[in-house]
């Protein structure tokens, strides 16, 4: 996972604007921006199951993992695969990127530990604030699991290459026999109150 987050942090460098990820994060935000679209995020993730979660991530305490599955199952039908399509990768490897991503990105907007108002958001808002999410993660190397471990799977370092731009036509979800398979892991540490 180390080195798919290595590449996807230095891709993250760059302007996110019209990047895969920037088409899952502004999907997951229903389109809206700012305060507006970090709280559609948490109420979407609040209503489907992941109340306890989403309540750790918005806190000044730990922040509970999520699974890839829990999040599969938090979507709507479908909806894990058309985030697949648009960022060119793999059902598994977009949630496993998720797992590890929301809830930094959560935990990172929301440092009283409650949501902000448009006036309270960080500099360089969602953006900027998954820049630096992405990354810090990339340069976890020493915390992640040998490779035989990866938790993105198959889906995610294959769509990496391609993941800051927009995905070729009839690249996503065509690699026959690909699984990948995931496991909770923590999401970050403790934040100081």
């Amino acid at each position: 996972m180390s080195e798919f987050l290595s590449r996807l942090g230095g891709a993250a460098l760059n302007d996110l604007k019209g990047t895969p990820l920037d088409k899952i994060v502004n999907h997951l935000m229903g389109g809206q921006q700012g305060a507006s679209g970090l709280e559609a995020l948490v109420e979407k993730l609040r209503s489907s199951g992941l109340k306890d979660q989403v309540e750790s991530w918005i806190s000044t305490g730990n922040n509970r993992p999520v699974a890839p599955q829990e999040l599969e199952q938090a979507l709507s039908p479908g909806e894990a695969d058309r985030l697949a399509s648009s960022a060119g990768m793999e059902r598994p490897g977009v949630l496993a990127l998720l797992s590890q991503v929301l809830p930094r990105l959560i935990d990172g907007m929301t440092p009283q530990g409650r949501l902000p108002t448009q006036g309270e958001m960080p500099e360089g808002g969602l953006g900027g604030m998954l820049r630096q999410i992405l990354g810090h993660l990339g340069g976890e190397r020493d915390a992640a699991p040998p490779p035989s471990e990866t938790q993105a799977g198959t889906g995610a370092e294959e769509g990496l290459h391609r993941f800051g731009e927009s995905p070729p036509t009839g690249m996503a979800g065509t690699e026959p026999g690909s699984s990948g398979s995931a496991s909770p892991q923590g999401s970050g540490p403790k934040r100081d109150a």
